[in-house]
């Protein structure tokens, strides 16, 4: 019983505050205090940008017009097979988020005879990509060492390949399989764009350990 007048002086001690706040917020003070947080929130290169810079940076995301973050890889794996002698294993590379750059594309043997490419220093089970290619490795193909070459997947023509790639292999046999890993990198700043390579292959073996 002997606390009540206590607790009725926080009460009112709280209401004034109240009061208080309500009066500053509503003056031309307040509305100061109001612009400057704000600004602090919403102008650029703020609290909101810095947020989202971040996000980006350590979170991928998925939508209409997301695009590979700068920096970031992305990985797949491809696989195919054929019982036609004539026929083809084609398959294609589709990048879960596309790319804002276009990349240059390698084809790495799996003869494991020969220095991996600058750009691909990675393997089948371990694909990695230097920042702006793309890089496909061969993993076990039962009539040679790697894939034939490769096409835009828009098109068909020389690789513009910013949402993915086809590749292929012709059947020179009675059976063929044909399977492959690959890793694209984009680059870290928002430059001018890796110029395409044309279809090729590249004769570097990575061993399809």
């Amino acid at each position: 019983m002997a606390d009540r007048p206590k607790v009725r002086s926080n009460r009112i001690a709280t209401l004034l505050l109240g009061v208080i706040v309500g009066a500053i917020l509503v003056s031309p003070a307040g509305a100061h205090v109001g612009g400057t947080i704000a600004h602090l929130w919403g102008a650029p290169n703020h609290i909101r940008a810095k947020v989202q810079a971040f996000s980006d940076g350590r979170y991928i995301r998925f939508g209409v017009n997301s695009y590979l973050p700068k920096g970031k890889t992305e990985t797949g794996t491809i696989a195919g097979r054929t019982d036609v002698a004539s026929g083809y294993v084609i398959e294609d590379v589709s990048f879960p988020m596309p790319l804002n750059f276009v990349p240059t594309v390698v084809l790495v043997d799996n003869d494991g005879a020969t220095p991996l490419p600058t750009g691909c220093p990675g393997s089948f089970n371990s694909p990695t990509a230097a920042a702006g290619y793309l890089c496909v490795y061969a993993g076990f193909i039962s009539s040679g060492t790697n894939w034939d070459s490769y096409w835009n997947l828009a098109n068909g023509g020389a690789c513009g390949c910013k949402r993915g790639v086809v590749v292929y292999k012709a059947n020179g046999g009675s059976y063929l399989e044909a399977t492959g890993s690959w890793a694209v990198k984009a680059p870290n700043a928002t430059a001018a764009p890796v110029g395409h390579s044309s279809p090729s292959r590249h004769a570097a073996g990575t061993g399809a350990q």
